[in-house]
């Protein structure tokens, strides 16, 4: 018997190249690129995806 169940899709994404530095050294549009990436990232996703789902599928961002 084939289960019902499919595989879970992950997707994964952040831009946070010169993100990892000490406050004073950090430039803001590295910063920016970090808060753009894990707001829009994942709207963007879920925008773009929801049609895609099968009717019990869903989203859970975490």
């Amino acid at each position: 018997m084939k289960s019902a169940v499919r595989p879970a899709q992950i997707s994964t994404a952040a831009a946070i190249e010169g993100a990892y530095r000490l406050l004073p050294d950090i430039e803001l549009s590295a910063a920016q690129r970090v808060v753009e990436s894990k707001f829009y990232g994942p709207l963007l996703l879920a925008k773009h995806g929801t049609p895609k789902l099968p009717p019990t599928g869903s989203l859970t961002f975490v």
